[in-house]
């Protein structure tokens, strides 16, 4: 097989705040609040060293293990050699989770984002990266053959019983990029992607900020209320920069295209084909949000009805730039290719497919998705809590070495 890897460099501008969760979260006995920072501690490792007071915090943490709180025991902190690592926290987030901590809340608990293990940089992975991509060229292919969309309504509804996602998927949607069935293409391993990889990245400038994440979720009146969860999350904060690497190996596209029974539809992947599904992808998502979101009284930023910012950006980006949606909060319309379907279907067969994937099929009277998780901040002027920017959207732009 003849080698032939093209590399591109891609620097990523976070948009709006996004979060890469790992599932996991630090609470009060490990975190501490002070000078406007979000401080995670080792401490275990403190405790271990320090056997006095390891002994006191166990004390009071059989007092009452739900209102502990780190630095109301240690003042600032621990000694900064066990400092794990820190973010930005807003004074009235801080207010807010310290609030929560008191009580016992379970919101004191903040979702961790994806971190190197040493380090503890905030890293982005490149199986997401990955992913954001093969969604983009998987709906490009697919909006330009509606045929095979209208294919895909008609085996949804006329399929008897629920549906399992993941096979219909594969004996329809993701054959496009897998071959075509019935000469083993139906393998993950025949996946064009196959031929595309991507580093994690690399943080340029910028870092986490802990912000406070809620639900606008749709009522049965049509207007839109948030559900006024207090749950807290790190996110990289806007502007903040990183790099990654993308390389397209286009003597795999070539060589096995024959044997993988790839369509020169499938294997016409470059670079400016991606970033322009990707713009694509990105526009008609926005579209569908900005919709959403100006039937919302206190929503303010984004899509406040005046500026709609991430509209002029995807309009006014040349070849060389894109813009995309990642991690939490991402949702059903940003991560897969159903609004193709929705687009499709007349009503009655769009509550059948609802019905069947299982989509909120007990809300059939509401639009689907009918909620958006969103950054929420606080105005000092009149005292309350909006909600802002959808969360995940950030911007890139490549070159070639």
């Amino acid at each position: 097989m003849t080698t032939d890897l093209e590399h591109y460099d891609v620097e990523i501008e976070v948009y709006t705040q996004v979060h890469i969760g790992t599932g996991d979260k630090v609470g009060p006995l490990h975190w501490t609040l002070s000078n406007g920072e979000f401080r995670v501690w080792k401490t275990e490792r403190w405790m271990r060293s320090n056997i006095q007071e390891a002994n006191a915090v166990l004390a009071q943490l059989e007092r009452n293990v739900r209102t502990f709180q780190l630095d109301e025991h240690s003042g600032n902190g621990l000694p900064t050699e066990f400092l794990s690592y820190k973010a930005e926290i807003g004074n009235a987030e801080k207010a807010l989770l310290r609030d929560e901590a008191r009580r016992g809340s379970p919101n004191r608990d903040v979702a961790t984002f994806y971190k190197k293990p040493i380090t503890a940089e905030p890293v982005i992975p490149g199986s997401t990266l990955k992913g954001a991509l093969r969604t983009a060229w998987l709906y490009h292919l697919l909006k330009h053959d509606r045929d095979r969309i209208d294919r895909i309504v008609s085996q949804l509804v006329t399929t008897n019983g629920r549906i399992n996602t993941k096979s219909i998927g594969q004996q329809t949607v993701e054959d496009y990029l897998i071959g075509r069935l019935g000469m083993g293409g139906n393998r993950p391993t025949f996946d064009v992607f196959k031929a595309i990889s991507v580093r994690d990245t690399e943080l340029i400038e910028g870092g986490l900020r802990v912000e406070r994440i809620d639900t606008l979720s749709e009522l049965r009146d049509g207007k839109k209320k948030r559900k006024d969860w207090k749950t807290f999350a790190e996110c990289l904060k806007p502007e903040t920069r990183l790099r990654t690497t993308i390389t397209i190996d286009r003597g795999l596209l070539r060589d096995y295209s024959t044997a993988h029974e790839w369509s020169n539809a499938q294997t016409n992947i470059t670079i400016n084909r991606l970033w322009e599904a990707l713009r694509e992808f990105s526009s008609d998502v926005v579209e569908d949000e900005i919709r959403y979101y100006h039937n919302v009284g206190d929503v303010r930023g984004l899509y406040d009805g005046e500026n709609d910012g991430l509209r002029k950006l995807i309009a006014e980006m040349d070849a060389s730039q894109c813009a995309f949606s990642i991690g939490f909060g991402s949702g059903w319309l940003r991560l897969t290719v159903g609004r193709l379907l929705r687009e499709r279907s007349n009503e009655h067969q769009w509550q059948t497919i609802r019905s069947k994937l299982g989509l909120a099929n007990n809300r059939l009277d509401f639009d689907f998705p009918k909620s958006r998780k969103n950054w929420v901040d606080y105005d000092p002027d009149d005292g309350e809590w909006y909600s802002y920017n959808p969360l995940g959207w950030v911007r890139a732009v490549y070159t070639q070495r």
